[in-house]
C-alpha cells in the first residue's frame, strides 16, 4: 500500500475458509476505491485510515463494530454498496440497517429474506435482529435500495437526494389475499382456524419515503406497490407537498 495503490480489490469465495487481511491493507492513504467481497476476518483489527477512499464496497459479513470502523475511517467517502444476497452461507452485513456519513453521495443496499419457508420464524429472526433501520445522510443524492420491509425507519431528511430506486418487500405477500379478506392462508396455502390471529405484516415505509421530499425521480419495484405497501406510499406523497418534478417509474427485477 505504501506504493500508493489506488484501487484494490479483494476476493475470497470459498465458504470453508475465512481469509485474515494483513494489516497494512487496511490502512493506505492513497487508496480511492476498495471492494471487500467473500470470506474476510477484520475483527482484529483497530487501526483502519482510508482518507483519500472514495468508494467501498462491503459483500463480507461485518458485525456493527467492524462496519462502523470501516465506514468512520473513511471521511471522505461518497459512494458506499452493501450487498447481504452474494453469499447464502454468511451471516447478514449489520450495517445495512445502519447507515450515517455526512459526505456520503450514493448508496445501494441489497438485503435478502433469511433463506426459510415458515414465515412466522422469519419474522422471530427479523425481531431478534433487525428491528430499526437508520438512514443518517444529509449529501445522499441517490439511493438503491432492495430490501424486506423492517419493523421501524429512522431517516433524517433526504435533502439532497434526487433519484431512488426502491424494490421493497414485504415479509409475506399480499399479492394473493389482504387482511380485509374474510379469510387467512398460511405459507402452504392451507385455510387458517378463523379463532387464529393474523400474522403482523411489516409494511410501513411511510418515515422513509417521506424522507425523499425533494426527490425528481423515483423508480419502483412491483412488489413496492403491493397492497399494505401503497398505504404507505400514500400517507408519504402527503409530505412531499406534490412535487410537480417528480417523475414515478415502474421496472421489473
Amino acid at each position: 500500500m505504501e506504493k500508493g495503490l489506488l484501487e484494490l480489490h479483494m476476493y475470497a469465495p470459498n465458504p470453508r475458509t475465512t481469509v485474515s487481511i494483513e494489516p497494512r491493507l487496511l490502512r493506505s492513504t492513497t487508496l480511492v476505491k476498495l471492494t471487500i467481497c467473500g470470506h474476510y476476518d477484520i475483527r482484529s483489527f483497530r487501526r483502519v485510515f482510508f482518507p483519500a477512499l472514495r468508494s467501498l464496497s462491503l459483500i463480507a459479513a461485518l458485525d456493527l463494530y467492524c462496519y462502523r470502523l470501516m465506514v468512520s475511517s473513511c471521511p471522505v467517502l461518497e459512494e458506499l454498496t452493501i450487498r447481504d444476497s452474494e453469499f447464502p452461507d454468511m451471516m447478514p452485513t449489520t450495517g445495512a440497517m445502519f447507515v450515517k456519513h455526512a459526505s456520503l453521495k450514493r448508496l445501494a443496499i441489497v438485503t435478502p429474506l433469511p433463506d426459510v419457508t415458515d414465515y412466522f420464524f422469519a419474522a422471530d429472526c427479523f425481531e431478534g435482529a433487525r428491528q430499526t433501520v437508520t438512514f443518517q445522510a444529509p449529501s445522499l443524492v441517490y439511493l438503491d435500495y432492495s430490501s424486506f420491509v423492517f419493523k421501524e425507519y429512522e431517516v433524517d431528511d433526504f435533502v439532497s437526494l434526487v433519484e431512488a430506486r426502491l424494490s421493497l418487500k414485504l415479509w409475506m405477500s399480499t399479492t394473493n389475499f389482504d387482511y380485509d379478506d374474510d379469510y387467512v392462508y398460511d405459507d402452504y396455502g392451507y385455510l387458517c382456524p378463523v379463532d387464529d390471529p393474523d400474522p403482523h405484516i411489516f409494511g410501513d415505509v411511510t418515515c422513509l419515503v417521506a424522507a425523499m421530499r425533494n426527490i425528481t425521480t423515483l423508480h419502483l419495484s412491483p412488489d413496492s406497490l403491493e397492497r399494505e405497501l401503497k398505504l404507505s406510499w400514500c400517507r408519504s406523497c402527503l409530505a412531499w407537498d406534490s412535487n410537480p418534478r417528480l417523475d414515478v417509474e415502474a421496472f421489473k427485477l
